[in-house]
């Protein structure tokens, strides 16, 4: 493993430099490590070495609130055009994100989730009382279990445990709080919303370390306030909390290798994103310049947009997703939310469950993950001070949590037909 540490390092500043010229061309601007002090803070011991990278925000309160209003909104607005025209205005949006590549008998399901929610009544389920303490004990345990803002520990291998965390007190809440309750709707919507939640506080996480490893792929250590030593030991961290709870040797390997192993699983997704450029540079008629160590900006049916390179459209797709249209920047966060609708109507859907469950991993395939990594996006959006790009980034987030974070001023929108 020491072997492989020199020529690793190389290759990664040899990616910096070119992200870095890059961006001054692509953009006009030119990037500034200032802005990463604007969110993350560095904790030090008492001995003056980097003891935690966190949130520069202190914790809040855990509201779901913005998140209730925002499934309540959508589904509103697709329950009224389903009474009008007998077809969900969601349809067409859904055709285009799911690319009919859906298996046969799965094929139409979007369909019966949209009839199947406009069968249900609104008013009663978020207003029932089930609902609401079910959503307000849930965000009661989160802020005082309080443990959701470290995001790397350099010094701490293991550290990170965060996300059984998150998954134990949802399966406490909705036991707790769903015991004995007979009304289908409720314990439909409410299991969705707070299953929701915890995806999002796990992406939470993972899109605020991509931005860290963002900035560190773009400046020197020093910029950051970092030792070389601190950066590589970061960027373990990060790659750490990654590991599966069941995958103990590979634990036990990033403890033995802790100064190295989140720079060669780092190499790796640079190398492996390579690759998926090339394997489908023949789509493109232009292929534009490397953002950074997963995006790159192309040109595709006329049409000038950044593709995300480490995450694919959705299972089994072999192409690069979307991370932003320069022409249409709202059809990403529209298409997303229609997704999220078709998950949580997929509940009321009486269809086999093996049928529910394949469409329900395959629409989560379409956004999840896309999301985590978006943050070294938006880490080089923020860096060159793109406000509108950035903002664009948090609202297909669809992620009331990250929009917190960011401090967007995020206000509950309607979904937009794009």
């Amino acid at each position: 493993m020491n072997g492989i540490s020199n020529p690793i390092s190389k290759i990664s500043w040899a990616w910096s430099f070119a992200f870095l010229f890059a961006s001054t061309l692509s953009f006009g601007a030119v990037p500034n490590p200032k802005t990463f002090f604007d969110h993350f803070a560095i904790l030090k011991d008492e001995h003056g070495q980097v003891d935690a990278i966190t949130f520069k925000q202190k914790s809040h309160a855990v509201s779901l609130q913005s998140l209730v209003a925002e499934i309540k909104g959508d589904l509103s607005i697709s329950q009224s055009q389903l009474q009008i025209t007998g077809v969900s205005p969601y349809s067409a949006i859904w055709q285009e994100a799911s690319q009919n590549s859906l298996p046969e008998n799965m094929q139409g399901i979007e369909v019966k989730a949209f009839e199947a929610l406009g069968k249900v009544d609104v008013d009663q389920v978020f207003s029932n009382p089930h609902f609401k303490n079910a959503i307000a004990l849930f965000e009661n345990k989160l802020t005082k279990a309080n443990a959701f803002n470290v995001l790397a520990k350099p010094n701490d291998p293991g550290f990170f445990y965060q996300r059984a965390l998150v998954h134990g007190i949802a399966d406490q809440v909705l036991n707790f709080s769903l015991r004995g309750l007979d009304n289908l709707p409720v314990v439909n919507i409410v299991t969705f919303v707070i299953e929701q939640a915890t995806l999002m506080i796990d992406q939470r996480r993972e899109f605020s370390q991509n931005m860290i490893l963002h900035y560190l792929d773009s400046f020197d250590p020093a910029q950051l306030s970092l030792t070389p030593e601190a950066a590589a030991k970061i960027r373990s961290s990060i790659y750490e909390s990654r590991i599966s709870f069941y995958a103990f040797w590979e634990s036990r390997f990033a403890r033995s290798h802790w100064g190295e192993y989140g720079q060669l699983y780092h190499t790796i997704a640079g190398i492996s994103a390579d690759a998926v450029l090339e394997k489908n540079k023949s789509k493109y008629e232009k292929i534009g310049d490397r953002l950074d160590y997963a995006f790159n900006t192309v040109s595709e049916k006329g049409k000038r947009k950044v593709v995300n390179l480490l995450d694919r459209k959705f299972l089994l797709s072999n192409e690069p997703s979307d991370a932003y249209f320069f022409d249409a920047p709202k059809k990403l966060q529209t298409q997303r939310r229609v997704m999220r609708l078709v998950q949580m109507g997929l509940r009321f859907v009486p269809i086999p469950g093996f049928l529910k469950s394949g469409a329900a991993t395959f629409i989560q395939s379409t956004y999840a993950s896309q999301v985590r990594t978006e943050g070294a996006l938006f880490g080089f959006l923020d860096s060159i001070a793109d406000k509108t790009a950035t903002e664009v980034l948090l609202d297909q987030s669809i992620n009331p949590f990250l929009r917190q974070d960011m401090e967007s001023g995020f206000s509950v929108q309607s979904l937009e037909l794009q």
